[in-house]
Parts: C-alpha cells; structure tokens; sequence
C-alpha cells in the first residue's frame, strides 16, 4: 500500500479544520434564520421625535408616542429608560398581543438652549431589540436681563449714581411697559425710568433700558437689597421683578491709597509715613484718640488740617535695636466723634532685616 505524503496529510489536516469551523460558525445564523421563520413581534410606531421649537426655560412639555406591534407574536417591552433625568416617560401595557397599540408618554423639563433628550425602548422585537425616541425643544429664557440686576456699590452720601439694566422677552417679541415701582426708602432717594429701544408706532418693542437713579441721604444704613417691580403687556410676564443691591462707602476714608507695608528696616532704624484722613461728606469730626493695640514700636500723632474734616496722621515704626529678623505689624485704634464711625483699626507692618 502506498503511503501518503506528510505535505498531503498537513494539507487534508488544513481542510478538516477549516470545514468543522465553518459548520461551527454557521450553525447559529441556521439556528437564528429557522428562529426567525417562526411567530414573531414586531414593533413600529408612527414617528420617532417630537420637536416642541421653541419653549421657556422651566415648561414641561410631553407628547404622546404611538407603537403597534405588528409581528405574530406578543411583543414585551421589557424595559423603558431616559437619557437625562429632566425627561420622563411612562407606559401603559407592556405586553402587546399581534395587532394590539399602546402610549409612551414622554414629558421633558426644558433647560436652557438646546434639548436633545431620548427615551429607550427595549423589547423581545428580535430586529430591533432598542428603540430610540427623541425629544428636541429649544430653551429660551422669561426674561433677559443684562446685567441682572442693579448694583450701586460705593455709594457716597449725597452724591447721585446712575444705572441701567436692559430688559427683553426671551421669545423675542415686542411688548409694552405699563408701570415701574420702587418701594418706599428711609434715607435713600431712587427715580426709575424704562425707555423703549427702537419702538413701533404703538410704543412696544423688543427692547428696553430701565435707568434707576439713586441718592443716599444719611448712614443709617450702610447695605440695602430691595426690588424694582415692572408690570408688562407680554403674556409671560405681566409681573417681573429685578434686584437691586446698595453700599455705602464707610462714613470716614484714607485719601488716595493707604500704604499699610512701611518697608524694610535694620534693627534701630525707623521708618515714617503721613496719612490723610477725611470724612466722606466732608463734614467735620475730631479724633479723640490713636494708639497702637499690638506693638509699641509703632506710635501715631495726629493733627486737624485747615480743611474741614481732614485730619494728618504721622505714623512712625521705630525698630528696637534687638528685633529680630521678620515682619512686626499691629493694629491701630483710632476713636473719633463721627456718629457713624466711632472707631478705625487700620493695620501697618514693617519688615527688619538685618544687615
């Protein structure tokens, strides 16, 4: 008997292995296609997004998803789930026999800009075992402000200031200002105006500046928060409100800037600085008493200036001839008879180096 070459034995050995594999790898697209040829679900529904355009900013808007299964057997809906937690959707019967509907409600709570939300449907339908549903709106705020609201920082008695804050529909639309009303103020003089931008011949428009004038009168208070109320023709919006913030600069202030670093200084050197002190409103005051609460190596004096309610004070920092290397500051406690600035405590450094 003849015998059988090693190269054809590897070659036979090649083939074998290459057909038992591709039975192997057949044999479950058989087993899914003679599946497939018995009843089965399936699921359709009329159309997969609802676009709701454009929608305030906060609104829950939902829509009503139609499916049918129109498949041989019953379709499950075994699970429903949603890609943000600011849409939610609910199903009325989870098992359609052939030929049966049922609703998908989907609700989506509208966040500002573009909402791009979906709802998952996951089923027995051997085709389409997830389906998407989409939700789309456009968020657009009540009201636009800008900035928003107003903000009076520094503000010094008896001097007036200026804002304005402009005001539009953020569905873009035109509309009227019917009222602006301020609440009453002890102490604080405030006038609102609105003027349309670019108004129609009817006198609405898209568009408005609302200019608030403010005056304080006296500092018994020094931080005021208070609303501005506008009553408006626009049907989302017939009331809106917009803050207000006020401060007072304190009663008593350095002129220009207060260098509180004296500087770098050897041990026995000193180091001297003269400040101004004024009152806001220019009116007069006396100091009645300075000192150092930290280190007696700082001293200040002080003296009234010709001016009325100007003060010179002189502030010297001796360091003592055993300082050590570092940084020596304290605190001053300045007692004046200005009502509404009994005391000051301005702190100041200096740094010793050595030689």
């Amino acid at each position: 008997m003849p015998k059988i070459d090693a190269k054809w034995t590897g070659v036979f050995l090649v083939v074998g292995l290459a057909s038992l594999m591709g039975w192997l790898i057949f044999q479950p697209a058989v087993s899914k296609q003679a599946a497939k040829m018995g009843p089965q679900p399936k699921l359709v529904f009329d159309h997969d997004s609802c676009d709701f355009g454009k929608v305030m900013v906060g609104a829950k808007v939902s829509h009503h998803y139609i499916i049918r299964n129109t498949g041989t057997a019953p379709l499950v809906i075994r699970k429903i789930s949603t890609s943000c937690g600011c849409t939610v959707a609910k199903l009325d019967q989870t098992v359609l026999p052939p030929g049966a509907k049922s609703t998908i409600d989907a609700e989506l709570t509208v966040r500002k800009g573009n909402n791009f939300q979906r709802v998952y449907l996951h089923s027995n339908d051997p085709d389409h075992p997830r389906t998407t549903l989409k939700l789309l709106a456009r968020g657009f705020e009540r009201v636009l402000l800008e900035p928003s609201g107003f903000n009076f920082t520094s503000l010094r008695l008896g001097v007036t200031q200026t804002n304005i804050v402009r005001l539009s529909a953020g569905d873009g639309t035109s509309f009227k200002i019917i009222q602006t009303t301020l609440p009453e103020m002890d102490g604080l003089e405030a006038t609102v105006g609105a003027q349309p931008v670019d108004s129609a011949a009817d006198g609405s428009t898209g568009h408005w500046k609302i200019v608030l004038t403010t005056t304080p009168r006296h500092y018994r208070w020094m931080k005021k928060n208070f609303s501005l109320r506008i009553l408006t023709d626009h049907p989302d919006f017939l009331e809106h409100r917009i803050n207000v913030f006020c401060s007072l600069r304190f009663p008593l202030q350095w002129i220009d800037s207060t260098p509180h670093f004296l500087g770098v200084a050897q041990p026995g050197e000193s180091r001297q600085v003269e400040l101004t002190l004024c009152s806001d409103d220019g009116a007069p005051f006396k100091i009645l008493e300075a000192r150092p609460l930290n280190d007696v190596a700082f001293q200040i004096t002080s003296k009234p200036l010709e001016e009325d309610g100007r003060y010179r004070l002189t502030l010297t920092a001796t360091v003592p001839t055993d300082a050590t290397e570092g940084f020596r500051s304290t605190r001053f406690h300045i007692r004046t008879d200005h009502p509404e600035a009994a005391t000051l405590e301005p702190s100041f450094s200096i740094h010793v180096l050595k030689r």
